[in-house]
């Protein structure tokens, strides 16, 4: 029996032998499918096969089959919602011949490079603004099936904002998200295997095929767009220098110094976009949008002067900048499709502050004509009357008596002493109309004339720039202060705005506008069991922060944190973060989240762009704020290759970096630990930073810089030492041991 059994066995393993040298194997993808495979007319992805899933018509489909029989390989497919599909596939090299078993065969190539790809998206015209969703979707590729949450970022030019949308990545691979948005857009999704930062546009299907090597691959009517603009950014020349990375360059430089040379890296970058659209690799609306960010980039640096002078040198005093030194906003003639440049809402947010404005405006200010309408007109109960009548007494809030009184006063307009005597005799109640109604009246006369000077003197066209740069960021600090705005405000004939979008688009902010007794911008779902999952339980407040080209989100779980450790906190990381990303990791997230957790043990702990704090740390150690220079470090440090392995090369490099670029370490008692012989390198944090200075001072300055680079790209090694300065790490450390003085 037991004979018979082994010849069953060894027959069974002769036939599997043999089928498997005619070609047939079942349940493992060939290698040659692997990949993507695309439409050779146009370039669209039709397929996309990987080890666990397969991507057709933007969604993922499991393998319940896989079969290959010579030249031949069988699949069958099934979606979550159940629907299967049969694919027969006939590979020519890297051609193939894909029939779905619902019509005729497929013909798809596997180089994207053999498409005839069609460079024709036409410029966008004008109206751009659309309210409809983003549909942002993908898959990572051969995913390990963990559970994860990453962050995407949208601007938001209405709101004057950033907003955040925490995205789970399911145990397959798949993402999804819907984000609201007016006008096309950069997204930046910072998932944990490759950042991703596609152009689209409101009301388009995105899917994003992210593979193990961090190749990126577009899918959907979203892909055209967002695959030319992937282009252009992977030649990293169409760029202009972000003062933050060169802050030594720009260090004491004049204000007109300052402008000439982004003015002419301006001048010079637009060059090179030319001459890659004269090679035809580019479509007309990627040209125009990044002409256009080009341009709205650069106003953004120039308008931003005493920000960069203070960041490149603490002792900078601001300087008022003359109204020449503007010359470069006259005659904008491009605000109706401006907003298509991923700059504009940056640049629209400087302009807007109130110091550029003022400055800009400061002729107009300094006009008599003006000033004397200001006193004249300006928050005089007249003025209320008038625009109360020119709302057709539709003024929400306003009570039957008060109505009465306006009323009176607008009809008595043209007979001054009887008006002042009526004024006179219900002064209270005048007085009362005017703390309640003045700030809406003001703006009748204020936008109108702003508006007229910014098209008469500085050549602007009235409509999108405009609106945008006055009527909806002075409405908007309306709304935030929680005035009452009447719905009249928003009527074109009222001339507040002159396009209708705008206008109904900040009417619904206004709706729905929630006044708030704390800072509270951010409300985040719900997750659980990841780093960075982020609960909405317990949040007492979050603020979005933006200064320099990074935003920070501050969220706080813990009642009794102090306002003053959380304000030197945020500074710590704005002064600290730019330089760490300058000096090791220019690639570094621009967006980071701290969160105040008690739930956290530690004394912090940093990954995927957020940082844990433990506040009953800092209820012990109040002055301890580098803390923070230690963690974002590690958001800097970004070794996702290796891990983080060495940890004590790790930990000792962010705590060099503290010891460097620290901004409290004294006020905390912090240093380096003294030597002593019972140490080792491996030791990490404050034992190996001392280590590392001294490798500093006595071999290579720039010692630390490479080290972090070869952790970055996994590729450091033992060698590494011996390689850079001709010793070993143990022959080091014998050397720091005999002589261990800095």
């Amino acid at each position: 029996m037991l004979i018979k059994k082994a010849i069953v066995t060894i027959i069974l393993v002769l036939i599997a032998e043999c089928l498997s040298s005619q070609g047939l194997a079942k349940n493992k993808l060939p290698a040659e499918l692997y990949g993507e495979w695309y439409n050779p007319k146009n370039g669209d992805l039709l397929f996309g096969f990987y080890n666990n899933n397969a991507v057709y018509h933007e969604q993922v489909w499991k393998y319940s089959s896989i079969e290959k029989k010579g030249e031949q390989i069988f699949i069958n497919i099934v979606d979550d919602n159940g629907e299967k599909l049969f694919l027969k596939i006939k590979l020519r090299k890297t051609n193939a011949s894909i029939d779905t078993a619902k019509g005729s065969s497929i013909d798809c190539t596997k180089q994207l490079s053999d498409c005839h790809i069609q460079h024709n998206i036409p410029e966008f015209t004008a109206p751009v603004f659309k309210e409809d969703y983003i549909f942002f979707s993908g898959l990572i590729a051969d995913y390990d099936g963990e559970e994860k949450n990453f962050m995407v970022t949208s601007d938001q030019l209405f709101e004057n904002q950033q907003k955040i949308y925490l995205v789970t990545i399911q145990s397959n691979g798949y993402f999804s998200v819907a984000i609201p948005q007016t006008n096309p857009t950069v997204l930046l999704a910072f998932t944990p295997v490759q950042s991703v930062f596609p152009y689209v546009a409101p009301g388009s299907h995105l899917f994003t095929i992210i593979k193990p090597n961090r190749k990126i691959i577009f899918a959907g009517d979203g892909a055209p767009l967002a695959r030319e603009d992937q282009f252009l950014r992977e030649t990293n020349r169409i760029y202009l220098n972000d003062p933050t990375e060169y802050l030594d360059k720009f260090k004491g430089l004049l204000p007109e110094d300052y402008k000439k040379y982004f003015l002419s890296e301006q001048i010079k970058t637009e060059k090179v976009l030319d001459s890659i659209y004269a090679a035809k690799t580019i479509s007309p609306a990627i040209y125009q949008m990044h002409k256009l960010d080009l341009k709205y980039a650069t106003y953004q640096y120039l308008l931003s002067y005493n920000s960069y002078m203070k960041l490149s040198d603490q002792q900078h005093k601001t300087v008022d900048l003359p109204a020449s030194y503007f010359d470069f906003l006259y005659a904008l003639k491009d605000g109706e499709v401006a907003p298509v440049a991923q700059a504009y809402p940056r640049y629209t947010n400087v302009l807007g502050v109130d110091d550029n404005l003022n400055q800009l405006l400061a002729p107009l200010f300094h006009n008599k004509q003006f000033q004397d309408s200001m006193n004249r007109e300006g928050g005089t109960i007249e003025t209320v009357a008038a625009v109360y009548n020119s709302l057709h007494h539709k003024w929400e809030g306003v009570s039957e008596r008060q109505a009465s009184l306006l009323k009176i006063i607008y009809e008595e307009r043209n007979d001054s002493a009887q008006r002042k005597s009526f004024i006179g005799d219900n002064q209270k109640e005048i007085d009362e109309i005017l703390n309640k109604y003045r700030d809406i009246s003001m703006c009748y006369i204020i936008i109108p004339m702003v508006t007229k000077y910014l098209c008469d003197s500085l050549g602007w066209r009235r409509g999108v720039a405009t609106d945008l740069v006055i009527s909806a960021n002075i409405t908007r600090k309306l709304i935030n202060e929680n005035i009452k705005i009447p719905d009249g405000y928003f009527d074109l004939r009222d001339s507040i705005f002159i396009d209708p979008f705008i206008a109904q688009y900040m009417k619904k902010i206004k709706d729905t506008h929630i006044p708030a007794p704390t800072n509270v911008q951010l409300k985040l779902p719900t997750f659980a069991k990841d780093w960075s999952y982020i609960s909405k339980e317990g949040i007492i407040s979050s603020d979005t922060i933006f200064k320099n080209g990074y935003t920070l989100v501050f969220i706080n779980k813990y009642q009794t944190f102090p306002d003053s450790t959380k304000s030197k906190m945020i500074d710590a990381f704005f002064k600290v973060y730019p330089q760490e990303a300058a000096i090791y990791n220019q690639q570094s997230p621009k967006h980071v989240i701290f969160v105040i957790d008690p739930e956290y043990t530690g004394v912090a702990a940093s990954a995927d762009s957020l940082t844990r704090f433990n506040p009953k740390w800092y209820e012990q150690n109040p002055n301890d704020i580098d803390v923070v220079t230690h963690e974002v470090m590690h958001l800097v440090q970004a070794y996702y290759l290796n891990h983080y392995d060495p940890s004590w090369v790790t930990e000792g490099i962010a705590d060099f970096v503290r010891y460097t670029l620290g901004v409290n370490n004294a006020a905390a008692n912090w240093s380096l630990t003294p030597f002593n012989s019972s140490q080792s390198y491996t030791n990490s944090y404050r034992i190996t930073a001392r280590f590392f200075v001294w490798i500093v001072n006595k071999y290579d300055k720039n010692i630390v810089k490479k080290l972090d680079v070869a952790m970055r790209n996994n590729t450091y090694t033992d060698t590494f030492w011996k390689d850079n300065t001709g010793r070993s790490v143990d022959e080091l450390w014998a050397e720091y041991a005999a002589n261990p003085s800095l």
